[in-house]
């Protein structure tokens, strides 16, 4: 963790960084990398328990669910920021949420997976929508990673799941949102990952938009192991007859 002399140093020197970076990833001085490392400290400093609190009673979520998202602070910009990572745990962006619960990215962010701190690698592995699709999931009991939208980092979820299937023989369930981009970009992850040859169920909530409602509506991990296990495996056409993207026997669909 970094040391400052005081509080209003440690504000100015994290102001002065980020608008440095800033004008670099404008242009000014040429492309160069976001330090997210550098970031990620300075950040992960900032944030304080009662910040943690604050957004948990918020959002509906316990404080240790976020913590395990390594929730962040970025005081420079005023806003609550969640780390992305690509397949191999690197760093590659940050994710904000803002007071009015807009959510960003920090200038020159890459889209990567929220990955909590804490995964058993054992049970189905799920993959959610966003930072705080996954707290809720991991909150209830389950392992789980985040994309950053309903289409996106499919290659990351990809590489991942395809090297925790080879060493932990898990399968993966691809939670989407109740909606119709949601369904759309759950079922195409789901193709590419059952193309990569890992056995793959998708659901979404049956009566709430997303994980988070879902669990704040009372679901709970025994409700969800019930539902994911009553979908049946997903698989692409082969020439058996499926049409690409058809649960084995047609139910199962988000």
């Amino acid at each position: 963790m970094l040391r400052y002399a005081n509080e209003s140093e440690r504000q100015k020197i994290e102001r002065v960084f980020v608008a440095w970076m800033n004008r670099i990833l404008d242009g000014v001085y040429g492309p160069v990398p976001l330090d997210c490392r550098a970031l990620f400290r300075a950040y992960r400093s900032s944030i304080r328990p009662d910040d943690v609190e604050g957004l948990a009673e918020q959002l509906g979520l316990l404080p240790a669910t976020l913590d395990r998202m390594l929730v962040c602070y970025c005081d420079a910009l005023g806003v609550f920021t969640f780390p992305m990572f690509n397949a191999d745990g690197v760093i590659v962006g940050f994710r904000t949420r803002h007071p009015d619960g807009a959510k960003r990215a920090i200038k020159g962010s890459r889209q990567g997976l929220f990955i909590p701190t804490g995964l058993t690698w054992s049970g189905p592995l799920l993959i959610c929508e966003g930072p705080t699709d996954t707290a809720a999931m991991i909150g209830v009991g389950f392992d789980a990673i985040g994309r950053p939208s309903c289409s996106g980092a499919v290659d990351y979820v990809v590489d991942v799941a395809v090297k925790m299937k080879a060493k932990f023989g898990q399968e993966v369930w691809v939670v989407a949102d109740a909606d119709g981009p949601g369904v759309a970009g759950a079922h195409a992850l789901a193709d590419a990952l059952v193309g990569a040859g890992v056995l793959t169920r998708v659901f979404s909530p049956p009566r709430n938009k997303d994980a988070r409602e879902w669990v704040r509506g009372g679901a709970n991990y025994n409700v969800i192991r019930v539902i994911g296990e009553s979908r049946d495996y997903w698989r692409l056409a082969m020439g058996d007859g499926y049409a690409a993207g058809e649960a084995r026997t047609g139910r199962g669909r988000a």
